[in-house]
């Protein structure tokens, strides 16, 4: 699954009398077959053409924002989202720039493996409350 397959399929409910399932199907075969296509016309195309990407590295760090930014006001729990940042950043401190990113995806599985109980049950407590 891509980052955008799960931004979409998060974040969107199907419209009424359409299947989760298969709608969460169609967007994934569609993302997929979007970057396949994306991909294959970037690769041709940017052998021939030689253009400056300077400054497309940050479209990156940009998309993963507006994800977690989504998401953040999605939930009605935040301890996730805390500890993912929380552990980003003690990874950070101790492992510098060029070193941290490994050491940050352990500590969050680590921590969200230590904390699921409590996590799941903010999550329940939230969908109660919504419903």
């Amino acid at each position: 699954m891509c980052d955008e397959t799960f931004s979409i399929n998060y974040a969107t409910e199907p419209p009424a009398g359409v299947d989760r399932g298969w709608f969460m199907f169609w967007v994934t075969l569609f993302n997929h077959l979007y970057w396949i296509v994306g991909c294959t016309l970037g690769s041709v195309f940017g052998a021939v053409v030689a253009i400056s990407i300077e400054g497309v590295s940050f479209a990156m760090t940009a998309l993963f924002v507006v994800i977690f930014l989504d998401q953040w006001e999605k939930d009605a729990q935040h301890l996730s989202a805390c500890t993912g940042v929380l552990a980003a950043a003690v990874a950070l401190a101790i492992f510098g720039a060029d070193n941290f990113m490994i050491p940050a995806m352990v500590l969050i599985l680590i921590a969200v493996t230590l904390l699921r109980g409590r996590i799941e049950r903010a999550y329940s407590a939230a969908e109660a409350s919504r419903s």
